[in-house]
């Protein structure tokens, strides 16, 4: 096959992916909590022909000797960045922005086999579900529905019929009873030194990366924060990271050499129809 196709046939394929990112990003700039994403390229493998042999004649060369022809590009990795969106007051008591950009809420996710697999995430838009169960006590959910975590694992559980909610820094939750009793539990907070292990598993949720084979131990990634420690802030949600501007200008850029492939296939295939032309 035409070298050139094979080019533009790679680079066309690897565009298409970074098309697909940029439109993730700004179908969810309205997002709360939400971490754009960012495609990198590299070079795919390179032939490279020496047809000169003699290194006297390249004398003063800088570069390696030889012509070096590649096969297009490649998106080497899609990275999440995580730094703290805009703050948005609602004062709403159920709303929490974590201020620290590695810290995230633990909370629970069903696996479709009967089990719950603890993901994270910064969605702070948090809701009381509707349906008490016969204790009279009612989940706190995301704007998704899973519910949020205590330390132990545990979804976090409230009084129906409480009022008066308050929720500190460190997570903890005090809420008030009809009778005046004060009732207390705490959300789980992870905080992340690597975050770059967090993959993104939809519903604006994250899961860790299977570290099976890395050498690197669960307690080296993140830990748990306690009693005192954590930043969240009450009454306040983190806007999505996601800038139209920068998107739609990466967009324009991923076209136009989208549209560049694209005609250096139509140039190949024009050179091989003249070639197939040809009569003697």
């Amino acid at each position: 096959m035409n070298r050139s196709l094979i080019t533009a046939a790679n680079t066309m394929g690897q565009i298409q992916i970074q098309l697909d990112t940029i439109a993730n990003n700004v179908s969810n700039w309205n997002t709360t909590g939400f971490k754009k994403t960012s495609a990198s390229f590299s070079e795919l493998l390179y032939q490279e022909f020496q047809p000169n042999r003699r290194v006297d004649y390249e004398v003063g060369r800088d570069t390696p000797l030889g012509i070096r022809t590649g096969v297009g590009a490649l998106v080497s990795t899609t990275d999440i960045l995580h730094r703290i969106g805009s703050p948005q007051t609602t004062d709403r008591s159920l709303d929490v922005m974590l201020n620290n950009a590695y810290d995230f809420l633990r909370v629970g996710v069903p696996d479709g086999n009967g089990n719950v697999q603890v993901r994270y995430t910064r969605d702070g838009s948090l809701a009381l579900s509707t349906l008490p169960n016969e204790n009279g006590l009612v989940q706190l959910v995301t704007s998704e529905g899973y519910p949020l975590l205590t330390d132990g694992n545990e979804p976090v559980y409230l009084p129906a019929d409480a009022t008066g909610i308050s929720i500190r820094s460190d997570g903890t939750i005090y809420c008030e009873l009809p009778d005046n009793t004060i009732v207390e539990t705490k959300l789980s907070i992870a905080n992340f030194s690597r975050p770059q292990l967090l993959q993104k598993m939809g519903d604006n949720t994250y899961a860790l990366q299977d570290l099976e084979g890395t050498g690197i131990q669960v307690e080296d990634v993140y830990r748990i924060l306690g009693a005192g420690e954590g930043s969240i802030a009450q009454g306040m949600l983190e806007m999505s990271t996601v800038d139209l501007g920068e998107e739609f200008t990466d967009l324009i850029a991923a076209q136009r050499v989208y549209q560049l492939s694209a005609r250096a296939v139509q140039y190949s295939n024009d050179m091989l129809g003249m070639v197939n032309s040809l009569r003697k």
